[in-house]
């Protein structure tokens, strides 16, 4: 699958578990962007609209539920979540707002990206499934 160009945004409020999550994916060849809360997120998407979105729950100013209902209320191509959270009800959580996919705390980093892996390249398969031919 071709990575060069595909968009990652990681919301998440804790520094070390972001910068881990970026420079695993960057490595890997993705483009990443990075916010802090909500807010920032709700920025990052107009600003560069992202391929896929890992979302924390719970963070300060906007949390992750809020920004889910911000992020497909609003028009346009909606990227897939991977919903990140310590809760037990991290699946029902996930699927409440949508979410492709649910991974609870603490997780693996290498299960997040076999997860990122196979949503980006289920989007990119549907993609070229249905392009004007």
């Amino acid at each position: 699958m071709r990575k060069v160009g595909r968009r990652i945004l990681v919301v998440e409020d804790d520094d070390a578990t972001r910068g881990l999550i970026d420079v695993v994916f960057r490595e890997a060849g993705y483009v990443v962007d990075q916010a802090r809360d909500g807010i920032e997120a709700l920025e990052a998407v107009r600003l560069a609209p992202p391929d896929l979105i890992v979302l924390d729950r719970q963070m300060p100013r906007m949390d992750g539920t809020e920004f889910a209902s911000r992020y497909r209320a609003r028009r346009g191509d909606h990227a897939p979540i991977v919903a990140l959270c310590a809760a037990v009800d991290c699946p029902e959580w996930a699927r409440s707002i949508g979410a492709a996919a649910a991974l609870t705390k603490p997780f693996g980093i290498d299960e997040l990206a076999s997860i990122v892996s196979r949503i980006l390249q289920a989007t990119a398969t549907a993609a070229r499934e249905t392009a004007p031919r």
